[in-house]
């Protein structure tokens, strides 16, 4: 961690997760999270099948799961989300989570997400406003600013 090679060097040890073929299925890896999505009849089952086959492959190579940080999004309509676990522990289900910065919710929409980032952009105007640093912002300054956000 913190080497210039330490992404390279993840992405290749774990290049071999355990992936099933299934087209309603998708496994997303970004750095060192792994997002699983499952649609169709048979989803919890199915999850639970792909769970237990990433636990599996994380102890043949040595890679430990936190499962504090795990979580269920489920987006199924007027049903009671799945049991899921992980390591012997159920995985608390979430009507929002964040990924990657962005804030997803069980309705799949972007609501909650743009209100915040209205509120930190809001927030950082009025802090460079008020330091009178840069009273006038060229528009690709803005866009330097918007996109640390």
């Amino acid at each position: 961690q913190g080497s210039v090679f330490g992404p390279i060097l993840f992405s290749l040890h774990t290049s071999a997760i355990p992936v099933p073929i299934d087209p309603l299925h998708l496994t997303q890896l970004y750095a060192d999270d792994i997002v699983l999505a499952q649609y169709g009849r048979n989803a919890p089952k199915k999850l639970q099948d792909a769970l237990t086959d990433i636990e599996e492959w994380s102890e043949n190579i040595n890679i430990q799961i936190n499962p504090q940080k795990c979580e269920v999004l489920c987006v199924r309509k007027n049903l009671p989300p799945p049991p899921l676990t992980i390591q012997g522990r159920d995985i608390p289900f979430k009507s929002e989570i964040t990924y990657l910065g962005i804030m997803i919710n069980k309705r799949l929409n972007w609501t909650r997400h743009i209100k915040h980032l209205k509120q930190k952009s809001t927030a950082l105007s009025h802090m460079t406003a008020s330091s009178g640093a840069c009273p006038r912002i060229s528009p690709y300054s803005t866009v330097g600013l918007m996109t640390c956000l």
